[in-house]
Protein backbone atom coordinates (compact mmCIF):
# COMPACT_ATOMS: atom_id res chain seq x y z
CA UNK A 1 0.00 0.00 0.00
CA UNK A 2 1.66 3.52 -0.93
CA UNK A 3 2.13 5.77 2.00
CA UNK A 4 -0.36 8.35 0.79
CA UNK A 5 -3.11 5.32 0.86
CA UNK A 6 -2.36 4.60 4.47
CA UNK A 7 -2.25 7.95 6.05
CA UNK A 8 -5.98 8.46 4.62
CA UNK A 9 -6.44 4.81 6.72
CA UNK A 10 -5.03 5.75 9.73
CA UNK A 11 -6.71 9.65 9.87
CA UNK A 12 -10.55 7.60 9.10
CA UNK A 13 -9.39 5.04 11.54
CA UNK A 14 -8.34 7.37 13.89
CA UNK A 15 -11.23 9.63 13.58
CA UNK A 16 -13.96 6.78 14.13
CA UNK A 17 -11.57 4.99 17.57
CA UNK A 18 -11.60 8.70 19.78
CA UNK A 19 -14.84 9.63 18.09
CA UNK A 20 -16.56 6.69 19.57
CA UNK A 21 -14.50 5.74 22.79
CA UNK A 22 -13.80 6.88 26.03
CA UNK A 23 -11.02 4.95 27.54
CA UNK A 24 -10.07 3.59 31.27
CA UNK A 25 -13.52 3.40 32.31
CA UNK A 26 -15.33 0.12 32.26
CA UNK A 27 -19.01 -0.87 33.14
CA UNK A 28 -19.18 -3.63 35.43
CA UNK A 29 -21.94 -5.84 35.82
CA UNK A 30 -24.47 -5.49 38.76
CA UNK A 31 -25.90 -8.38 41.32
CA UNK A 32 -29.16 -9.03 39.44
CA UNK A 33 -32.12 -11.26 40.19
CA UNK A 34 -32.15 -14.45 38.64
CA UNK A 35 -34.44 -14.09 36.38
CA UNK A 36 -32.54 -10.71 34.67
CA UNK A 37 -34.02 -7.52 34.07
CA UNK A 38 -36.12 -6.04 31.61
CA UNK A 39 -36.82 -2.27 32.52
CA UNK A 40 -35.28 -0.33 35.44
CA UNK A 41 -36.92 2.87 37.82
CA UNK A 42 -34.70 4.45 40.36
CA UNK A 43 -36.38 6.60 43.04
CA UNK A 44 -34.95 9.87 44.33
CA UNK A 45 -33.86 8.52 47.50
CA UNK A 46 -32.23 6.04 45.47
CA UNK A 47 -34.51 2.72 45.43
CA UNK A 48 -34.05 0.35 42.26
CA UNK A 49 -36.68 -1.79 41.00
CA UNK A 50 -36.49 -3.78 38.09
CA UNK A 51 -39.11 -5.87 36.42
CA UNK A 52 -38.14 -9.20 34.99
CA UNK A 53 -39.81 -12.03 33.77
CA UNK A 54 -41.88 -12.72 36.99
CA UNK A 55 -42.92 -9.74 37.69
CA UNK A 56 -41.13 -6.55 39.87
CA UNK A 57 -37.68 -7.13 42.06
CA UNK A 58 -36.56 -3.94 44.63
CA UNK A 59 -33.55 -3.28 46.22
CA UNK A 60 -32.82 -1.22 48.75
CA UNK A 61 -28.84 -1.21 49.14
CA UNK A 62 -27.86 -0.35 45.56
CA UNK A 63 -28.42 -3.62 44.08
CA UNK A 64 -26.58 -5.51 46.85
CA UNK A 65 -29.85 -7.52 47.54
CA UNK A 66 -33.63 -7.80 45.92
CA UNK A 67 -36.50 -8.52 46.91
CA UNK A 68 -38.93 -9.95 44.98
CA UNK A 69 -42.66 -7.62 45.93
CA UNK A 70 -44.30 -7.81 42.77
CA UNK A 71 -44.97 -11.45 41.43
CA UNK A 72 -47.17 -11.36 37.77
CA UNK A 73 -45.77 -11.60 34.57
CA UNK A 74 -45.91 -9.86 31.12
CA UNK A 75 -44.79 -6.17 32.73
CA UNK A 76 -45.49 -4.30 29.70
CA UNK A 77 -44.13 -0.92 30.95
CA UNK A 78 -42.46 0.42 34.50
CA UNK A 79 -42.54 4.15 35.47
CA UNK A 80 -41.56 5.84 38.74
CA UNK A 81 -42.65 9.67 39.73
CA UNK A 82 -42.10 9.60 43.47
CA UNK A 83 -43.76 6.01 42.86
CA UNK A 84 -43.72 3.01 41.05
CA UNK A 85 -46.03 1.73 38.48
CA UNK A 86 -46.09 -1.38 36.85
CA UNK A 87 -48.09 -1.79 33.81
CA UNK A 88 -49.14 -4.52 31.75
CA UNK A 89 -52.03 -7.40 31.07
CA UNK A 90 -52.57 -10.53 31.59
CA UNK A 91 -56.01 -12.08 31.41
CA UNK A 92 -57.14 -8.92 32.20
CA UNK A 93 -55.26 -5.16 31.99
CA UNK A 94 -53.64 -3.86 34.90
CA UNK A 95 -51.95 -1.08 36.26
CA UNK A 96 -50.31 -1.93 39.82
CA UNK A 97 -48.95 1.38 42.00
CA UNK A 98 -46.89 1.02 44.80
CA UNK A 99 -46.56 4.00 47.52
CA UNK A 100 -44.35 2.52 49.73
CA UNK A 101 -41.28 1.89 47.27
CA UNK A 102 -42.34 -1.18 45.87
CA UNK A 103 -43.47 -3.26 49.22
CA UNK A 104 -46.87 -3.38 48.73
CA UNK A 105 -48.58 -3.14 45.52
CA UNK A 106 -52.33 -2.21 44.15
CA UNK A 107 -54.10 -2.99 40.95
CA UNK A 108 -56.14 0.45 40.31
CA UNK A 109 -57.31 -0.93 36.92
CA UNK A 110 -60.70 -1.65 37.19
CA UNK A 111 -64.09 -2.72 34.34
CA UNK A 112 -64.21 0.94 32.62
CA UNK A 113 -60.66 -0.15 30.90
CA UNK A 114 -62.09 -2.95 28.45
CA UNK A 115 -58.72 -3.71 26.27
CA UNK A 116 -56.19 -6.57 27.97
CA UNK A 117 -53.34 -4.04 27.81
CA UNK A 118 -52.05 -1.74 29.75
CA UNK A 119 -49.37 -0.34 27.44
CA UNK A 120 -48.01 3.11 28.35
CA UNK A 121 -48.86 5.86 31.45
CA UNK A 122 -48.19 9.53 30.65
CA UNK A 123 -48.55 10.96 34.79
CA UNK A 124 -49.32 14.87 35.22
CA UNK A 125 -49.37 14.21 39.27
CA UNK A 126 -50.07 11.50 41.34
CA UNK A 127 -53.71 12.03 41.13
CA UNK A 128 -54.03 12.85 37.54
CA UNK A 129 -52.63 10.49 34.91
CA UNK A 130 -53.51 8.74 31.53
CA UNK A 131 -52.98 5.19 29.98
CA UNK A 132 -52.90 4.02 26.72
CA UNK A 133 -54.66 0.56 26.38
CA UNK A 134 -54.89 -2.26 23.62
CA UNK A 135 -55.41 -5.21 22.23
CA UNK A 136 -53.02 -7.60 21.43
CA UNK A 137 -50.39 -5.70 18.95
CA UNK A 138 -51.00 -2.25 19.51
CA UNK A 139 -54.40 -2.31 17.55
CA UNK A 140 -57.71 -0.36 18.64
CA UNK A 141 -55.58 1.69 21.39
CA UNK A 142 -57.61 4.14 23.94
CA UNK A 143 -56.91 6.30 25.89
CA UNK A 144 -58.24 6.90 29.86
CA UNK A 145 -57.99 9.68 32.28
CA UNK A 146 -58.24 9.58 35.85
CA UNK A 147 -58.07 12.52 38.61
CA UNK A 148 -58.55 10.70 41.24
CA UNK A 149 -55.46 8.20 41.77
CA UNK A 150 -56.79 5.79 39.33
CA UNK A 151 -60.38 4.98 41.49
CA UNK A 152 -62.50 6.15 38.39
CA UNK A 153 -61.45 6.58 34.65
CA UNK A 154 -62.60 8.28 31.56
CA UNK A 155 -62.46 7.16 28.00
CA UNK A 156 -60.37 10.02 26.35
CA UNK A 157 -60.32 8.57 23.00
CA UNK A 158 -60.65 5.50 20.75
CA UNK A 159 -58.47 6.86 17.92
CA UNK A 160 -54.88 7.05 19.83
CA UNK A 161 -51.47 5.68 18.25
CA UNK A 162 -49.61 2.93 20.44
CA UNK A 163 -47.30 5.58 21.00
CA UNK A 164 -43.91 4.48 22.67
CA UNK A 165 -43.12 7.48 24.61
CA UNK A 166 -46.62 9.22 26.52
CA UNK A 167 -46.00 12.54 28.50
CA UNK A 168 -47.90 14.54 30.36
CA UNK A 169 -47.34 18.09 29.82
CA UNK A 170 -49.19 21.09 30.72
CA UNK A 171 -52.81 21.02 31.61
CA UNK A 172 -54.50 19.04 28.43
CA UNK A 173 -51.84 18.91 26.72
CA UNK A 174 -49.96 15.22 26.07
CA UNK A 175 -47.56 14.59 23.76
CA UNK A 176 -46.77 10.89 22.06
CA UNK A 177 -44.08 9.45 19.55
CA UNK A 178 -44.80 6.49 17.67
CA UNK A 179 -41.91 4.63 16.11
CA UNK A 180 -42.68 4.98 12.77
CA UNK A 181 -44.86 7.96 12.50
CA UNK A 182 -43.05 10.53 15.13
CA UNK A 183 -44.20 12.90 17.34
CA UNK A 184 -47.91 13.15 18.04
CA UNK A 185 -49.41 16.46 20.00
CA UNK A 186 -52.59 17.05 21.56
CA UNK A 187 -53.80 20.08 23.16
CA UNK A 188 -57.53 18.90 24.00
CA UNK A 189 -56.24 16.28 26.75
CA UNK A 190 -55.79 13.31 24.12
CA UNK A 191 -59.27 13.67 22.33
CA UNK A 192 -57.80 14.40 18.84
CA UNK A 193 -54.02 14.28 17.82
CA UNK A 194 -51.91 16.11 15.25
CA UNK A 195 -48.88 14.66 13.70
CA UNK A 196 -46.01 17.06 13.73
CA UNK A 197 -42.16 15.96 12.45
CA UNK A 198 -41.21 19.64 10.32
CA UNK A 199 -37.82 19.25 10.13
CA UNK A 200 -37.21 15.62 11.42
CA UNK A 201 -35.44 13.15 8.15
CA UNK A 202 -35.18 10.49 10.20
CA UNK A 203 -38.18 7.22 9.65
CA UNK A 204 -37.66 5.58 13.03
CA UNK A 205 -38.49 7.18 16.29
CA UNK A 206 -37.30 5.60 19.68
CA UNK A 207 -37.94 8.55 22.52
CA UNK A 208 -38.91 11.09 23.47
CA UNK A 209 -38.29 13.40 26.85
CA UNK A 210 -39.69 16.54 28.02
CA UNK A 211 -37.30 19.57 30.08
CA UNK A 212 -38.75 21.06 33.17
CA UNK A 213 -38.99 24.38 31.20
CA UNK A 214 -41.01 22.74 28.72
CA UNK A 215 -38.56 21.99 25.53
CA UNK A 216 -38.87 18.73 23.70
CA UNK A 217 -36.20 16.20 22.73
CA UNK A 218 -36.02 12.75 20.64
CA UNK A 219 -34.10 10.37 19.22
CA UNK A 220 -34.11 9.11 16.09
CA UNK A 221 -32.29 6.57 13.73
CA UNK A 222 -29.73 8.14 12.13
CA UNK A 223 -27.91 9.25 14.87
CA UNK A 224 -30.15 12.20 14.92
CA UNK A 225 -30.88 14.12 18.66
CA UNK A 226 -34.17 16.28 17.61
CA UNK A 227 -35.46 19.51 19.82
CA UNK A 228 -38.79 21.60 19.50
CA UNK A 229 -39.31 24.52 22.10
CA UNK A 230 -42.84 25.33 20.48
CA UNK A 231 -44.81 21.68 20.92
CA UNK A 232 -43.50 20.12 17.88
CA UNK A 233 -44.54 22.92 15.60
CA UNK A 234 -40.93 23.25 14.14
CA UNK A 235 -38.16 20.67 14.74
CA UNK A 236 -34.11 21.30 14.56
CA UNK A 237 -31.84 18.96 14.22
CA UNK A 238 -29.63 19.28 17.18
CA UNK A 239 -25.98 17.58 16.74
CA UNK A 240 -23.92 15.42 14.70
CA UNK A 241 -21.57 13.90 16.97
CA UNK A 242 -23.42 10.35 16.78
CA UNK A 243 -22.54 8.41 13.43
CA UNK A 244 -25.08 8.15 10.66
CA UNK A 245 -25.21 4.37 11.16
CA UNK A 246 -26.39 4.25 14.32
CA UNK A 247 -30.03 4.65 16.36
CA UNK A 248 -30.06 6.44 19.19
CA UNK A 249 -32.21 4.07 21.56
CA UNK A 250 -32.63 5.59 24.65
CA UNK A 251 -32.74 9.34 25.82
CA UNK A 252 -33.28 10.92 29.44
CA UNK A 253 -33.07 14.53 31.03
CA UNK A 254 -31.52 14.62 34.49
CA UNK A 255 -33.09 17.00 36.84
CA UNK A 256 -30.25 19.55 36.73
CA UNK A 257 -31.00 19.33 32.60
CA UNK A 258 -27.78 17.09 31.28
CA UNK A 259 -28.94 15.02 28.26
CA UNK A 260 -28.06 11.37 28.42
CA UNK A 261 -28.08 9.28 25.12
CA UNK A 262 -27.71 5.80 24.31
CA UNK A 263 -26.25 4.71 20.77
CA UNK A 264 -26.44 1.36 19.20
CA UNK A 265 -24.71 0.26 16.10
CA UNK A 266 -24.61 -3.24 14.52
CA UNK A 267 -21.22 -3.69 16.75
CA UNK A 268 -21.40 -1.83 20.04
CA UNK A 269 -23.27 0.22 22.45
CA UNK A 270 -22.29 3.58 24.03
CA UNK A 271 -23.91 6.00 26.81
CA UNK A 272 -23.27 9.65 25.92
CA UNK A 273 -23.51 13.11 27.98
CA UNK A 274 -24.19 16.62 26.94
CA UNK A 275 -24.57 19.58 29.87
CA UNK A 276 -25.48 21.96 27.45
CA UNK A 277 -28.74 21.06 25.98
CA UNK A 278 -27.10 18.64 22.84
CA UNK A 279 -24.72 20.99 21.41
CA UNK A 280 -21.99 18.79 22.60
CA UNK A 281 -21.25 15.62 23.30
CA UNK A 282 -18.53 13.55 25.53
CA UNK A 283 -18.73 9.84 26.26
CA UNK A 284 -19.53 7.44 29.45
CA UNK A 285 -17.70 4.73 30.05
CA UNK A 286 -16.30 2.46 27.25
CA UNK A 287 -18.19 0.96 24.39
CA UNK A 288 -20.27 -2.23 25.31
CA UNK A 289 -18.29 -4.70 22.42
CA UNK A 290 -20.87 -7.53 22.58
CA UNK A 291 -19.61 -11.12 20.85
CA UNK A 292 -23.21 -12.49 20.77
CA UNK A 293 -24.42 -12.20 17.68
CA UNK A 294 -28.14 -10.55 18.65
CA UNK A 295 -30.38 -9.06 16.31
CA UNK A 296 -29.62 -5.06 16.00
CA UNK A 297 -31.42 -2.74 18.14
CA UNK A 298 -32.57 -5.61 20.25
CA UNK A 299 -29.30 -6.13 23.06
CA UNK A 300 -30.22 -2.55 25.32
CA UNK A 301 -32.83 -3.16 27.62
CA UNK A 302 -33.49 0.78 29.41
CA UNK A 303 -31.20 3.05 31.60
CA UNK A 304 -31.93 4.85 34.49
CA UNK A 305 -30.13 7.80 36.61
CA UNK A 306 -29.76 8.33 40.11
CA UNK A 307 -29.88 12.12 41.48
CA UNK A 308 -26.33 12.32 41.26
CA UNK A 309 -26.81 11.28 37.66
CA UNK A 310 -24.57 8.06 38.39
CA UNK A 311 -26.25 5.17 35.54
CA UNK A 312 -27.48 2.08 35.42
CA UNK A 313 -28.17 0.02 31.86
CA UNK A 314 -29.46 -3.30 30.65
CA UNK A 315 -27.90 -4.93 28.50
CA UNK A 316 -29.16 -8.45 27.39
CA UNK A 317 -31.00 -8.65 30.59
CA UNK A 318 -27.92 -7.94 32.92
CA UNK A 319 -27.32 -4.69 35.04
CA UNK A 320 -24.35 -2.54 34.54
CA UNK A 321 -22.93 0.36 35.88
CA UNK A 322 -19.96 2.30 35.17
CA UNK A 323 -19.02 3.92 38.71
CA UNK A 324 -17.01 1.31 41.25
CA UNK A 325 -20.00 2.46 44.36
CA UNK A 326 -22.55 -0.02 42.96
CA UNK A 327 -19.95 -2.92 42.53
CA UNK A 328 -21.70 -5.47 44.65
CA UNK A 329 -18.79 -8.40 44.79
CA UNK A 330 -15.79 -8.96 47.40
CA UNK A 331 -13.58 -6.43 44.49
CA UNK A 332 -13.75 -3.47 45.92
CA UNK A 333 -12.72 -4.74 49.82
CA UNK A 334 -9.72 -6.43 48.44
CA UNK A 335 -6.18 -5.10 49.76
CA UNK A 336 -4.39 -6.06 46.78
CA UNK A 337 -1.84 -3.74 45.12
CA UNK A 338 -3.43 -4.46 41.59
CA UNK A 339 -7.18 -3.32 40.07
CA UNK A 340 -9.22 -4.23 37.99
CA UNK A 341 -7.49 -2.98 34.64
CA UNK A 342 -7.10 -3.13 30.36
CA UNK A 343 -4.46 -1.34 29.28
CA UNK A 344 -4.37 -0.04 25.32
CA UNK A 345 -2.42 -2.09 23.14
CA UNK A 346 1.30 -0.91 22.32
CA UNK A 347 1.82 -0.46 19.41
CA UNK A 348 -1.12 0.89 17.97
CA UNK A 349 -1.59 0.82 15.04
CA UNK A 350 0.26 -2.55 14.50
CA UNK A 351 1.28 -4.91 12.08
CA UNK A 352 1.99 -7.79 12.63
CA UNK A 353 2.24 -7.92 16.13
CA UNK A 354 0.88 -5.89 19.67
CA UNK A 355 0.81 -6.17 23.12
CA UNK A 356 -1.97 -6.24 25.63
CA UNK A 357 -1.14 -5.53 29.37
CA UNK A 358 -4.41 -5.86 32.02
CA UNK A 359 -4.25 -6.45 35.65
CA UNK A 360 -6.26 -8.27 38.04
CA UNK A 361 -6.66 -7.59 42.17
CA UNK A 362 -7.43 -12.05 43.05
CA UNK A 363 -6.92 -15.19 41.75
CA UNK A 364 -9.58 -15.46 39.10
CA UNK A 365 -10.59 -17.08 36.23
CA UNK A 366 -9.33 -14.69 33.19
CA UNK A 367 -10.63 -14.53 29.50
CA UNK A 368 -9.56 -12.10 26.87
CA UNK A 369 -10.35 -12.60 23.61
CA UNK A 370 -9.91 -10.40 19.98
CA UNK A 371 -12.67 -9.91 18.00
CA UNK A 372 -13.51 -8.37 14.75
CA UNK A 373 -15.54 -5.12 14.84
CA UNK A 374 -18.51 -6.91 13.93
CA UNK A 375 -18.42 -8.99 17.41
CA UNK A 376 -16.92 -12.56 15.37
CA UNK A 377 -14.36 -13.77 17.77
CA UNK A 378 -11.18 -13.95 16.30
CA UNK A 379 -8.66 -15.74 18.87
CA UNK A 380 -8.88 -16.14 22.45
CA UNK A 381 -5.54 -15.26 24.02
CA UNK A 382 -6.65 -16.47 27.34
CA UNK A 383 -9.08 -18.50 29.45
CA UNK A 384 -7.52 -19.93 32.64
CA UNK A 385 -7.17 -19.01 36.37
CA UNK A 386 -4.84 -16.45 37.02
CA UNK A 387 -3.62 -15.06 40.62
CA UNK A 388 -3.46 -11.44 41.15
CA UNK A 389 -0.49 -9.33 39.44
CA UNK A 390 -0.07 -7.47 36.11
CA UNK A 391 0.33 -9.45 32.97
CA UNK A 392 1.21 -8.52 29.54
CA UNK A 393 0.75 -10.76 26.16
CA UNK A 394 1.25 -10.49 22.70
CA UNK A 395 -1.53 -10.76 20.00
CA UNK A 396 0.50 -11.51 16.45
CA UNK A 397 -2.32 -12.21 13.46
CA UNK A 398 0.40 -15.13 12.35
CA UNK A 399 -1.49 -17.38 14.63
CA UNK A 400 -5.20 -16.42 13.02
CA UNK A 401 -3.42 -17.35 9.76
CA UNK A 402 -2.03 -13.85 9.34
CA UNK A 403 -5.29 -13.27 6.92
CA UNK A 404 -6.07 -10.27 8.63
CA UNK A 405 -7.06 -7.48 6.67
CA UNK A 406 -6.83 -3.37 7.58
CA UNK A 407 -9.17 -2.26 10.04
CA UNK A 408 -10.81 -1.62 13.84
CA UNK A 409 -10.37 -5.02 15.89
CA UNK A 410 -11.74 -5.02 19.57
CA UNK A 411 -9.94 -6.84 22.60
CA UNK A 412 -12.18 -7.96 25.60
CA UNK A 413 -11.18 -8.65 29.54
CA UNK A 414 -13.64 -10.85 31.02
CA UNK A 415 -13.21 -11.46 34.99
CA UNK A 416 -15.63 -11.84 37.40
CA UNK A 417 -18.43 -9.21 36.74
CA UNK A 418 -15.34 -7.10 35.30
CA UNK A 419 -15.83 -6.39 31.71
CA UNK A 420 -14.12 -4.11 29.82
CA UNK A 421 -13.19 -3.85 25.68
CA UNK A 422 -10.51 -1.71 23.53
CA UNK A 423 -10.27 -0.85 20.15
CA UNK A 424 -6.95 -1.14 18.30
CA UNK A 425 -6.02 -0.81 14.64
CA UNK A 426 -4.47 -2.89 12.25
CA UNK A 427 -1.97 -1.20 9.56
CA UNK A 428 -1.00 -3.38 6.58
Amino acid sequence: MKLFGKIIILHYMFTFLFHQTSFGQAWVILNEPSSGCQEIEILDNGIIAVTSTTGVFVSLDKTRTWAHTLNTYNVLNFKSDNLFYALGGVDAPFLYVSNNAGTNWNNIVNSEIAEPYVTELAIRNSNEFYVLASVFGGENTHIYKTTDGGTNWVLQSTDAKNFRSFIAGEENILYGLDYNNGFFVSFDDGITWENKINGIASNVFYSLARTENGELFISTSGGKLYYSTNNGDTWFSRTEYFDSNSSLVDLKISSTGNIYVVAEDSASISVHKSTDQGITWMQVGDDFILPTMVPFNSRFGDMDLFTDEKIILIVEGHLYSSDTLFTTSVENELSSNYSYTLSQNYPNPFNPSTTITYSIPKRDLVQLKVYDILGKEIETLINEEKPSGKYSIKFNISSVGGELSSGVYIYTLRVSNFVQSRKMILLR
